[in-house]
């Protein structure tokens, strides 16, 4: 597969514009890291964007990897009517269990969300 064959006419494809959104994206990952650098020397240790992450992200990086093999090996496009079902019950088990794990691991979080809300609604 070329790149000119992600597109269906080679007449919108242009190279001018590929490469200015390359670097735009080049310029925006620079912006992050150097953004990123300077939140880890403002704070000297006492911030990690690890702590950032959501409990259960392995479980929803397992899950996501999961569900894109699923894709792979069981969905097939000829026949798509037939082996969607297997590949939606693959995916949707994989979201039930990182649904799960993230409430699991951010229960006191979501429920200072919902207090937060209930209170909300009694001054309004």
């Amino acid at each position: 597969m070329t790149l000119l064959s992600l597109f269906p006419s080679k007449s919108i494809f242009s190279w001018e514009h590929f490469l200015c959104a390359l670097t735009v994206c080049k310029d925006m990952l620079l912006r992050i890291s150097y953004s990123a650098v300077f939140i880890n020397e403002y704070f000297k240790g006492s911030f990690s964007f690890y702590r950032c992450l959501p409990a259960g992200w392995g479980v929803l990086l397992i899950s996501g990897l999961t569900t894109a093999f699923s894709e792979r090996m069981f969905l097939n496009r000829n026949r798509f009517k037939q082996t969607l079902p297997i590949h939606m019950v693959i995916g949707i088990m994989c979201l039930g269990f990182s649904l799960l794990e993230i409430y699991r691991g951010e229960k006191q979080f979501l429920m200072s969300i919902v207090k937060s809300l209930k209170g909300h609604d009694k001054h309004t």
